[in-house]
């Protein structure tokens, strides 16, 4: 009798310490699926994806008496290539080189938004050889190739250097010789793209089948959200400039600047310049004269533009005809979702403030562009100030470190320090997780705690205990 009132209870405690191990699971555990797993004693590096094949790069370290050797491996879908001693990503942004401050924030802004893209197109070398990974494939690869950019399906792009010109490979066609080139893609996971060469007699453009130019100068070249619309900007030497937009073509104005697609792409607004005095076209409504450009902004319902005006020693920020704001310097404009209402970032060099509604935060030495979480509209963003922080509304998470990344190299070597020395974020559609980082380097945070992993098409990808996991 006393051995089965013993059973009895040892059954009982295995049933509340199981029960009790159950109910101190994490949310969201319990849909965590292993892709794979990396040696144990491996340092995972980070995580990314083109949303077909997962990867991740991760170091070995072997002690010596001298030293301590590190070697590089590249694990995709669980296949492993190394060692290396060397990994890195290629990617970089091609942008023209901003002639002002309204237009370097222009140019920031898109480079940001569109660089936090996962392509899984890593770049290795061992023993003075260079290997390029599209994916699932290794492949050795010329000094020459300058940038590559993955297109999809392991199509990738190649800019190929040859005796001081510049040339377009992509497997299928060869384009050049030029004396320099850049491509526009729509999006990291679109598989449209436009290539801009220029040669002596001008810039051409070249998208699908159609060739446009040479002109003096084509620029400001730019997807529709829908990806359907490709518009750009001409100058003619003898005639001025020009706005164009799919067949449409507006002109010539003495000057283009911003240009900005409605949020269903059905409307293209942008600045230009006549008789020395700015305005801004959105369809057959004018707003102005004023005496700068700046920003350029649609509200999320198509509505409703905000725009930016610097003027003398200040900057003003209009909604509509609506004067908003004015003060010393702003470089950053958003909307708060699903509102009329603005959200921006105010100061000066080194000195930056966070403006959301009637909460401020700061001030900062640097600040990245603002997003926010949906349905709760807070407020996210990465500053360097107080240390090197993530903030998600009020809660203000510490960045790993490593995980810094640098912009100021990809405008023409030209280096623009304030506003383009912070990575954005990326949030999942329900905001139960936020990444910061570029793809070769970033990290999640999600139930308050923080992966080395990205988002990519809200999916969430991370890993933990030396295992590479999706959520």
């Amino acid at each position: 009798m006393e051995s089965n009132v013993k059973k009895t209870l040892w059954s009982l405690v295995v049933v509340l310490i199981l029960s009790s191990a159950l109910a101190a699971k994490e949310p969201y555990k319990a849909n965590d699926s292993i892709l794979f797993e990396v040696p144990q004693a491996a340092k995972v590096m980070d995580v990314s994806t083109n949303g077909t094949n997962v990867s991740c790069c991760y170091t070995l370290e072997t002690d010596g008496v001298l030293s301590t050797k590190v070697d590089y491996y590249l694990c995709v879908d669980g296949q492993t290539f190394g060692p290396f001693d060397m990994v890195s990503t290629i990617m970089k942004g091609d942008y023209d080189a901003p002639s002002s401050d309204a237009e370097l924030r222009s140019v920031s802004k898109r480079l940001t938004d569109n660089y936090h893209q996962t392509y899984c197109v890593y770049f290795a070398e061992k023993d003075k050889s260079r290997f390029l990974f599209d994916g699932t494939s290794q492949r050795e690869i010329d000094e020459s190739i300058d940038n590559v950019i993955y297109l999809g399906n392991h199509k990738l792009l190649y800019k190929v250097s040859k005796d001081g010109r510049y040339y377009i490979n992509d497997n299928a066609r060869s384009l050049g010789p030029f004396k320099n080139v850049k491509w526009y893609k729509n999006g990291s996971d679109g598989d449209k793209i436009a290539i801009l060469g220029t040669n002596d007699e001008g810039d051409t453009l070249y998208y699908e089948n159609t060739v446009i130019g040479p002109y003096s100068s084509i620029s400001n070249i730019q997807f529709s959200n829908d990806s359907k619309i490709l518009s750009y900007v001409i100058d003619d030497e003898n005639r001025g400039s020009y706005i164009c937009a799919g067949t449409e073509r507006l002109g010539p104005y003495e000057e283009i600047g911003q240009a900005s697609f409605s949020a269903d792409s059905k409307v293209l607004a942008f600045w230009y310049r006549i008789n020395d005095s700015w305005y801004i076209q959105r369809k057959t409504t004018t707003f102005g004269p004023f005496v700068g450009d700046g920003l350029l902004i649609f509200n999320s319902d198509n509505s409703t533009i905000a725009y930016s005006v610097e003027q003398q020693n200040t900057t003003s920020v209009y909604v509509n005809d609506t004067l908003i704001v004015t003060c010393e310097d702003i470089i950053d404009v958003s909307f708060i979702p699903n509102t009329h209402d603005i959200a921006y970032i105010s100061g000066s060099d080194y000195n930056w403030q966070i403006n959301v509604s009637n909460d401020k935060y700061g001030p900062f030495m640097h600040v990245s562009s603002l997003d926010f979480l949906p349905n709760t509209n807070e407020v996210i963003f990465a500053s360097i100030g107080n240390g090197e922080l993530l903030h998600i509304g009020k809660n203000a998470h510490k960045i790993p470190v490593g995980v810094k990344p640098d912009y100021t190299h990809f405008i023409d070597s030209q280096f623009y320090d304030v506003f383009l020395a912070i990575a954005n974020t990326v949030h999942t559609k329900d905001g139960r997780a936020v990444s910061y980082g570029t793809p070769s380097n970033s990290f999640v945070i999600m139930n308050d705690r923080t992966y080395i992993g990205t988002i990519f098409n809200d999916s969430i990808y991370f890993s933990e205990n030396n295992q590479i996991k999706k959520r």
